[in-house]
């Protein structure tokens, strides 16, 4: 889809938005006559949520934080946490810096859920970006790489923003 130079910014950002949003679904909904790699993975969308919250935070989070980013309160995520740490996918460490405080990170087993997880994602997006000219490939590196820069620079202002 193509867009005039006189659509707002805004209106703009939604088309990309929705545009993206439809190629992630088409993505992990499409097998192209192959099993997809996270079919067979026992887990609600809930926990896949929390497990890749995990992934992204080694050193473990605190419930509090977790019920925060989910948008859940403390019993819900502690439900949730149950769920994904009884079959091992992660584990409840007490924090070195405050012992009244219990960090969830994930274990090996989990680690390589998600790793399979995002293998899997991988490579569905090597096939279709197989698809592409290398002239439309150029474009989307190029693309993406704004996309990192923002998401990094969006990610360094949130963090500042909730340091104490």
């Amino acid at each position: 889809m193509l867009v005039g130079p006189d659509l707002p910014s805004r209106a703009l950002s939604q088309v990309i938005a929705d545009e993206f949003a439809e190629f992630m679904r088409l993505l992990h909904t499409t097998g192209g006559g192959r099993t997809l790699p996270w079919t067979d993975i026992d887990l609600t969308l809930p926990q896949l949520k929390l497990l890749g919250l995990l992934a992204r935070r080694p050193e473990g989070v605190p419930g509090r934080e977790l019920a925060s980013a989910l948008g859940v309160g403390p019993s819900a995520v502690t439900a949730l946490v149950e769920r994904i740490v009884e079959p091992g996918y992660a584990r409840r460490d007490e924090d070195p810096h405050d012992r009244r405080v219990t960090r969830v990170r994930l274990t090996a087993r989990g680690e390589a859920l998600f790793e399979r997880i995002f293998a899997g994602r991988q490579e569905r997006l090597a096939e279709i970006l197989q698809q592409l000219q290398p002239d439309q490939l150029d474009t989307v590196l190029r693309a993406i790489t704004l996309l990192r820069a923002a998401a990094e620079r969006r990610s360094v202002d949130q963090t500042l923003v909730h340091q104490p």
